[in-house]
């Protein structure tokens, strides 16, 4: 079996965090790949065919950084998917995320007839953590999310088509489930002590939890604060912890 951990990178001439909060993220993702038998992959735009994914390169939303590129939000969705064309597992982490723990193979949590395991903390599905076995049901699910169009009125522009194609409404907070879909069948929730969310402030995480998400709506550079405190907290890396951080 043929396993990827893959997160999406940042360029390193962004002055605004980003590129600080994914080296310091990939810190723990690497190691946990080591272990359980995953390569490790950072996605740029070069890194995929992106004559593949009208829209990723412009016509989405402006990014300011780079002019003509969409934002970075959208790149995880055609990672998954082409990675999914060479891998029988695809493990999807967004780049403020932090690995707790490595002592347990989150694919093992996963019963085997699942195909599509996503973070879901009781706000419905979200595409910030996944766990996709490859099968022609769970690309075709890839492939259906990056051609939503609902994205344009969605509060998280990168899960519209998570939520719909899942059976949730995806233009209202809360968002609420409507019905099944074809992939309920195949969904799994991550939930538990696998993964916790530091939506307004993330304290000290709860030290059973394996992933920690400092998600929604702050700044990179308080993220990377807070990623860097927790990181020091745990004894995590500290030689590398200084390289990223000076």
């Amino acid at each position: 079996m043929r396993k990827v951990l893959i997160t999406c990178a940042a360029d390193s001439r962004e002055t605004t965090g980003y590129y600080q909060m994914f080296r310091l993220a990939e810190l723990t993702m690497r190691p946990y790949a080591e272990k359980w038998g995953y390569d490790y992959k950072s996605i740029w735009y070069d890194n995929i065919h992106a004559d593949r994914w009208p829209g990723i390169i412009s016509g989405r939303t402006d990014w300011s950084h780079a002019a003509g590129r969409t934002r970075p939000y959208f790149l995880k969705i055609p990672a998954v998917a082409e990675m999914l064309d060479r891998y029988d597992v695809v493990f999807y982490l967004d780049s403020d995320c932090l690995i707790l723990r490595d002592d347990r193979d989150i694919l093992d949590s996963i019963p085997e007839d699942k195909e599509l395991a996503l973070n879901d903390i009781g706000w419905g599905p979200f595409s910030s953590v996944s766990v996709t076995r490859s099968s022609d049901r769970s690309r075709k699910f890839w492939r259906q999310v990056w051609d939503f169009e609902g994205w344009r009125d969605c509060k998280w522009i990168d899960n519209a088509g998570v939520l719909h194609y899942l059976g949730y409404t995806h233009n209202t907070d809360p968002v609420t489930h409507l019905h099944d879909t074809e992939y309920t069948p195949l969904f799994h929730r991550i939930q538990g002590d696998w993964i916790a969310e530091g939506v307004q402030n993330p304290g000290n995480p709860d030290r059973d939890v394996m992933i920690f998400h400092l998600s929604h709506g702050r700044e990179a550079w308080w993220k990377v604060e807070n990623m860097e405190r927790i990181l020091r907290e745990r004894g995590l890396f500290g030689r590398r912890l200084r390289r990223v951080c000076t």
